[in-house]
């Protein structure tokens, strides 16, 4: 059987900070970037040199690791959705063929006790005329 579920949204707290949102930061924060460099420039040449770009780069870190905390204390969010294409959506814990075949013992099963109940009250209805 296939698993049609999507999940979304989780975070594994087990799991180092993304290395996603390392690059998020790092593109933001590029020493290219004049904006970023006059933030870690702190001699004011307009380059940043070793020292510099590493204080950038244990900023980015802390920051990574604040947003993953952030993440993580967030409750998760697993959404399940009803396939698109008309599949059928049922979920259960047992495979496919012992499903299908209780579920077709409970309709056999509710089919005689409709028939039983039918032929009582034609019983019943004969026996009351």
């Amino acid at each position: 059987m296939q698993n049609h579920a999507r999940f979304h949204g989780t975070v594994n707290p087990h799991k180092p900070a993304s290395s996603k949102a390392f690059r998020r930061f790092h593109d933001e924060n590029h020493p290219h970037s004049s904006t970023k460099t006059q933030r870690f420039d702190l001699d004011g040449n307009g380059e940043l040199d070793l020292r510099e770009w590493e204080l950038a780069r244990s900023q980015a870190r802390r920051e990574v690791a604040r947003i993953h905390s952030e993440q993580c204390r967030q409750a998760d969010l697993n959404t399940l959705r009803q396939p698109e294409d008309g599949r059928l959506y049922l979920i259960s814990g047992l495979p496919p063929d012992k499903l299908s075949r209780r579920y077709r013992w409970w309709s056999i099963a509710h089919l005689v006790m409709f028939f039983c109940a039918l032929s009582g009250m034609a019983i019943a209805l004969k026996s009351a005329t």
